[in-house]
């Protein structure tokens, strides 16, 4: 789960040799997580280096939290963060287009789907 339906990190591949395109069978939905504990600074502590330096893909729990979140980074050229909750609950499924235009109004260019838009009526949604 992240704070916007998009992550340049992952997916394919273009004549570039870049990610260019988002991966064909992925979707971004509008969820709601428990946030009534944050855990932030437990996974924080995990990622802690001798020197005293929180590193961001080690500051994670080895636990899923129980009625709460945190943030965690698995790559630093990742948009943002992964929300990691105990719990979610599904509100919606973006279409395309949906995702094309919150990405807009947070002034960042859409990355098309690789091999075209997804019809979610074939997937009975």
């Amino acid at each position: 789960m992240s704070d916007i339906p998009y992550a340049p990190h992952i997916g394919r591949k273009g004549s570039t040799g870049n990610i260019e395109y988002m991966n064909e069978n992925y979707i971004w939905c509008e969820c709601e997580y428990s946030s009534k504990i944050n855990y932030q600074e437990m996974a924080n502590q995990n990622g802690v280096n001798k020197d005293g330096i929180i590193i961001p893909k080690k500051a994670y729990l080895t636990d899923i939290p129980y009625n709460g979140f945190y943030r965690y980074k698995t790559n630093p050229n990742m948009y943002g963060d992964w929300i990691i909750a105990g719990a979610i609950k599904i509100e919606k499924i973006l279409t395309d287009d949906e995702v094309d235009r919150i990405l807009k109004e947070k002034g960042i260019s859409p990355m098309p789907r690789y091999g075209g838009s997804i019809n979610l009526a074939e997937y009975g949604f």
